[in-house]
């Protein structure tokens, strides 16, 4: 019989959540079940806490998201929180989330788990993302065309000149902000999920090409390798990935 107390510990130390203190996602349990030691049975797994996905999952025990409910720019208790919170509590349904940790993360984290998908070499953490290397350079459109079949998307691609990568950097969803900190002129590809229009434009400027495969997309991958992991420790629980593609 495994609790949930056992499966947050074991989640808040491994995914070393207390060392991301300014991440704007209260990390962690954010909405415990009546009994904070119940016995878990089924876990599901997914990227976003909507209603949605809260009805998917309402005959599980425990959800585990990347996006949370509880975020510290918006404290108050909105009709849209207070309706899905309802789906939660009505099932006695335990919320546990993992923002910025489950990005930065190297073993479980959507950036590292993207390089291992495309077989890149990590450099070196590069702030919630990594820098990586191909061993020998590689073409953009084969990059591209292995994101599009491994996270069953569409990318958007900014060649900007670039026909070929060897150094990249990658930091999922909305991470295109960060092409504006990058001093390496080496670097000559940012995969990231969605850019914006002043972000490309720098990228443009820089002469650095731009994946962008969906902020959807590029997050499901750190929420998996976190079921995997309790599913190896934990034979006896049932762990689904419950899919809720939000088309961006």
């Amino acid at each position: 019989m495994v609790k949930l107390n056992k499966i947050v510990t074991f989640l808040n130390k491994n995914l070393r959540i207390d060392d991301f203190p300014d991440d704007y996602s209260q990390n962690g349990l954010q909405v415990s079940p009546e009994n904070p030691n119940k016995e878990i049975k089924k876990i599901a797994i997914s990227v976003d806490a909507t209603r949605e996905v809260f009805l998917k999952a309402k005959d599980y025990d425990l959800l585990i998201v990347h996006h949370g409910l509880l975020w510290k720019k918006n404290p108050n208790i909105t009709m849209l929180l207070r309706s899905r919170l309802k789906i939660l509590l009505d099932n006695d349904l335990a919320l546990y989330v993992c923002h910025l940790p489950l990005d930065a993360h190297e073993t479980y984290g959507n950036n590292a788990e993207l390089v291992r998908l495309l077989g890149a070499k990590i450099i070196y953490p590069w702030d919630v993302g990594f820098k990586a290397e191909f061993k020998e350079p590689v073409e953009l459109k084969k990059i591209e065309l292995l994101l599009n079949e491994k996270l069953n998307t569409e990318s958007k691609v900014y060649a900007n000149s670039i026909t070929k990568i060897k150094r990249f950097i990658v930091i999922s969803g909305g991470g295109s902000s960060y092409i504006r900190k990058i001093d390496d002129s080496s670097v000559k590809l940012f995969i990231t999920g969605e850019i914006t229009h002043p972000n490309n434009v720098t990228a443009k400027e820089q002469n650095l090409a731009v994946i962008a495969s969906g902020h959807y997309a590029t997050e499901t991958l750190g929420v998996k390798a976190v079921g995997k992991k309790l599913k190896e420790l934990y034979p006896e629980i049932k762990v689904d990935f419950i899919d809720c593609p939000t088309g961006l």
